[in-house]
């Protein structure tokens, strides 16, 4: 149960790469946008994802390894296309509530509603405003916030 020669020698090996390596990257990472770094993964992931297929040559060793590995790696593309439209759509919803990651997006729906009503009714009030300080008090239908709604700001608040 000993752990054989050549996996510590791959262990030593690693040790210079991840001491030199992580802390270089996490310098040049901090320079470089989000979405620099990401089709960079995306890179060396599709590179190192043909090296393997050039290197096992799944299809000399068994069919069915050759079968599984391409239902893996369509099977993990659809899943990973179906996570992204979820977090788009999460993000969506978190932008229209601004920023409230908590917030019910139905809640969302009614303060936009209560919104337009007080905008309205604001716009109603300074158009009454201005018709009384013109001495013109022809546009009856604004007081009362118009179409038949007894709101007023005060209750909207």
């Amino acid at each position: 149960n000993e752990i054989s020669i050549d996996s510590w020698d791959y262990f030593f090996v690693c040790i210079p790469i991840v001491v030199i390596g992580a802390p270089l990257g996490s310098i040049i990472g901090s320079f470089l946008y989000r979405e620099v770094l990401a089709i960079f993964v995306y890179v060396t992931d599709t590179v190192q994802l043909i090296a393997a297929l050039i290197i096992v040559k799944p299809w000399k060793i068994s069919s069915i390894l050759t079968i599984t590995s391409i239902v893996f790696i369509i099977l993990g593309g659809i899943i990973f296309s179906i996570l992204t439209r979820i977090g788009l759509k999460i993000m969506s919803n978190i932008e229209e509530n601004g920023g409230d990651i908590n917030a019910d997006p139905s809640l969302n729906r009614n303060k936009k509603k209560n919104d337009d009503k007080r905008v309205q009714m604001a716009s109603h009030s300074e158009l009454t405003q201005k018709d009384k300080d013109n001495g013109d008090n022809q546009n009856d239908e604004c007081q009362g916030g118009g179409e038949g709604n007894d709101d007023t700001l005060d209750d909207l608040l």
